[in-house]
């Protein structure tokens, strides 16, 4: 199984690839900006994506919204601004950061059912 992790704080991004593995994914990509996350999603049609709203360019809604119009993919929002995410994506499943193991965890299910 693939995952995309659209993040731009390396920490944040490193941590959710780690627990990620951990789930059984044996490969992960990152993406930082819209644009990469789009491409790398196209390349390899990942089995879940994580995404936060805020990017240092573009916004993880925006990627969502652009690699949904060509499949689906389930996505968990990571994000300190919950609100924008659930403007765009009323029914998204969402952990704000800060946050933990159990709450990945939760949510990676959530989107995976």
């Amino acid at each position: 199984m693939h995952a995309l992790v659209i993040e731009d704080e390396f920490l944040i991004a490193l941590q959710l690839a780690e627990w990620l593995y951990d789930k059984g994914f044996i490969t992960v990509d990152v993406a930082v900006t819209e644009d990469a996350a789009v491409a790398h999603a196209h390349a390899r049609r990942p089995d879940i994506i994580t995404a936060d709203y805020n990017l240092l360019m573009g916004t993880g809604v925006g990627a969502l919204k652009r690699i949904s119009d060509h499949f689906d993919v389930p996505v968990v929002f990571v994000t300190s601004v919950p609100e924008r995410v659930r403007a765009s994506y009323p029914d998204a499943v969402i952990i704000s950061k800060p946050f933990n193991l159990d709450d990945f965890t939760r949510a990676i299910e959530a989107a995976l059912a």
